[in-house]
Parts: C-alpha cells; structure tokens; sequence
C-alpha cells in the first residue's frame, strides 16, 4: 500500500499520485529502504510525500572459525570461542581478529593465516553468499629444560617450539663437574641429544662433582717449645674444587730420640679452617699450635695430617715422616 500527502489534506491518503511524481530513496540502518518523491510543479504551494515498505535487504550467515578449533576470535571487537556463526547483511562491513599466541599448559597456539589471504587482523565485506573465514594457527608446545645441582653446568635453552620439530640438547659442565646424564624426556649420558617435540617435554640435564686432591705440607715453623705453632698448607691438585677445606686432625708418633715427658699436645682446637680451595692448584694455610716442652732435640715424629672439604663429602690425609719437632735453628728453649 502507497501513502501520499498534501499540504491541504488533513492526515494521508490512499490515493494514487499523479504522473510527474520522480521517486527517490535513502538506505536506514535497520536494514529497511524508505522510497520518497514529490512533485516540483506545485513543491512551492504543497509537498507531497509517497511512503514504499521495501523488502529487507536478506542476511547472509557467515562462520568465523579457527584450525584448531575452539580458539578465541574478536568480531567487531567482541571475544569469542571459535567457531561462531553470524546472521549480517551483504554489503556490511565487520572486522575480524585472532590473539597470538594463545593457549596454556605448555601448549600453545601462534597465529599463521586466515584462509581469506587477510592479514591478523582485518575488515571484510559480507559477500552475497555464506562464506566461512578460518584463522589457522601453528601447534607449538613448550619444552623445559633445567640443570641438577644447580649452577654445576648449562643446557639448550627451553621455549615453545612447533610441533613435530626436533631440537638438539646439549650439556655443558661446569668447572669442578662432570656431566652424568640426562632425564626427564631424554634418557642416557650421549651428548647432545636429539628430542622430538610431539606434546610438553621436561630434561634435565645432571652433574656430578669432580673430586679435589688435597695434600698436606709443613710451611713454617715458629714460636717457643711451649707454643710451637705449625703453618700447615693445604694444596688441591685435583680437577674438582675443595669448598670449606679443614684440618680435622694431627696425630703425632715418636720413632727416634729419648721419649718426650710430657708426650705433645695440640693447643689448636679442631677442626682448622682452611676455607674454599679452587681446583687444579688452589691453596690455603691454617696454624696449628703444639705443646712440646716435654721433648729434646733429638725427639723425631711421624706426623699424620688428616682433613676434610665439601660438607665431608671428601676425606683425605697426609704422612710426614722423620718431623723434628725442633728442628735446627728453632728456639729450644
């Protein structure tokens, strides 16, 4: 049904409109075309309005989907869980955009291509038929990789990587240590190592302390027979460091001359402190005071030095033979 009206007219009417009537038309936002026209001879005394329902410009459905599937989509700004389907009038324009990289739990999923050839995110014109827009996105998952103990050597660097990849692991020892193998997603002491990354992966590559090789000798010797003190130096030529070396003990054993009366004593408490010994040369000293009034010249020793370094986790010790306790040139006294 068609409306017009007139400036003369009370409200509208039915009647059909004359000849010279030239249409026009306008598109309104709710999908609906209004078709207007009036009629110039007489525009200046009357106006005359011709009102037209047209039919609805027809939607399209349009699916935004993701490769894998159930990923996170933004339409027209707002998020979603993949794929969404959208009823949208041809001709509109709507944005579409993926976030990258998304995903959790060691996996995660990296942005490739939409099957439209469009960038990451872009805008697009509903076409005239329904159409499907697919984000694909790359598989990637993560690889952790660690040390045992700490700080004793390095390994390859983890991060995601994509699926299917290889990557190859490698150990480094650090000084003192010695690898001993991986664990975790990797198995065996062959260095490096090739792991394919089908799903998360942990390795962990292990070390083990190199020992050190402490020895013991006698430095200096200084003070009165009461007080005789001892620089004893401890030397570590072996390939692992001797962290918090100490003297743990002194034994002494007369062989020659008259017996010593009083026998020799410490007057230095145990353990000693010698302190960190670094390998291949690593060196350090601590004093030991004896007590050995009781004895003459010509008293001799078998001296035997023992110690410790690395929590105990290294014992040694050392056999001086045929020790004067005072040696020549020493204060006797």
């Amino acid at each position: 049904m068609k409306y017009w009206a007139h400036s003369d007219a009370k409200g509208l009417s039915p009647a059909a409109p004359g000849s010279n009537w030239q249409p026009l038309s306008c598109h309104l936002t709710n999908g609906r075309r209004v078709q207007w026209s009036y009629n110039s001879p007489v525009l200046a005394n009357n106006t005359a309005l011709l009102f037209s329902p047209a039919a609805a410009i027809p939607a399209v459905n349009i699916t935004v989907a993701t490769a894998p599937a159930g990923l996170q989509i933004v339409v027209d700004s707002v998020s979603y869980t993949a794929p969404m389907t959208f009823a949208w009038a041809q001709g509109s324009a709507h944005s579409l955009a993926v976030m990258s990289p998304q995903g959790a739990g060691g996996t995660q999923y990296t942005f490739a291509s939409w099957s439209n050839g469009g960038s990451q995110s872009q805008s697009i014109a509903v076409p005239a038929a329904a159409a499907t827009y697919t984000a694909s996105f790359h598989t990637q998952y993560q690889l952790t990789t660690s040390v045992s103990p700490s700080g004793a050597g390095t390994i390859t660097a983890g991060g995601y990587f994509n699926a299917g990849s290889s990557v190859q692991i490698t150990a480094s020892a650090s000084s003192g240590y010695k690898f001993t193998g991986f664990s975790g997603a990797l198995t065996g002491a062959t260095n490096p190592q090739s792991l394919t990354i089908d799903g998360p992966k942990s390795v962990v590559a292990n070390f083990a302390q190199l020992p050190p090789s402490l020895a013991a000798t006698l430095s200096a010797v200084s003070g009165t027979t009461a007080a005789r003190v001892w620089t004893v130096t401890l030397t570590n030529s072996g390939l692992g460091p001797a962290r918090a070396a100490s003297i743990t003990a002194v034994g002494l054993t007369q062989t020659h001359g008259a017996t010593c009366k009083p026998t020799v004593t410490l007057a230095t408490t145990l353990p000693a402190i010698v302190g960190d010994l670094a390998a291949s040369g690593g060196s350090g000293s601590a004093q030991i005071a004896l007590n050995s009034s009781g004895c003459n010249p010509s008293a001799w020793f078998t001296v035997t030095v023992s110690f410790q370094a690395n929590s105990g986790g290294y014992t040694g010790s050392t056999t001086w033979y045929d020790v004067k306790i005072h040696p020549p040139g020493s204060d006797n006294n």
